[in-house]
């Protein structure tokens, strides 16, 4: 008898979460602004898609994003998957905070460098930790500024004496395609 009452409550929980429940998906693009050798920041396109799972005030998104980065006289084109675990602080606004890992795949090793020092060896792969802040409005518009941090070296080989980390800013925006759907079924 206990057993069907847990199950009993089980389902009243998964129904009310269900209920509380959203996903949303869509494009998302932006603009990234990366730091890695040199004092200055390379300023970089990004575009990709992203989804995200809401329950209350939790969420997690996933994004897969496009984009290059790297130095004004070293740029690379890299995959960056993040997956952010986001917390909206108060129900009834669309303001959130995230952080999570995020995988950086490497489409190329980059080629010589500027000075004719030889080939340098690169990781295909590369993990970071994202954090940031954004703004999910009614229509759909997601607003997102997030920061990037190495947590392995890209570099295989010191250069200047140092093993060098991803360090890169991202403002993006992203339109939630799932209010297109909601919107078909209020009509």
């Amino acid at each position: 008898m206990k057993k069907i009452a847990v199950l009993i409550i089980m389902c009243f929980v998964m129904i009310g979460l269900k209920a509380q429940s959203e996903w949303s998906f869509g494009p998302r693009i932006g603009r990234g602004f990366s730091k890695n050798y040199d004092k200055e920041y390379h300023s970089n396109n990004i575009i990709g898609l992203f989804g995200e799972y809401r329950v209350k005030k939790v969420a997690t998104e996933l994004d897969v994003l496009f984009t290059e980065q790297g130095t004004f006289w070293l740029t690379y084109k890299c995959v960056l998957i993040p997956l952010k675990f986001k917390f909206y602080p108060w129900k009834t606004n669309g303001f959130n905070v995230s952080i999570g890992p995020q995988l950086n795949i490497y489409k190329e090793e980059p080629g010589e460098t500027s000075n004719g020092g030889g080939v340098l060896r690169y990781r295909k792969t590369t993990a970071s930790i994202t954090a940031g802040i954004g703004y999910k409005f009614k229509l759909g518009i997601d607003v997102a500024i997030n920061y990037n941090h190495g947590l392995v070296p890209i570099n295989k080989q010191d250069i200047q004496g140092k093993k060098w980390r991803e360090r890169v800013f991202q403002i993006t925006a992203g339109y939630d395609l799932s209010k297109l759907f909601k919107a078909g079924k209020n009509k």
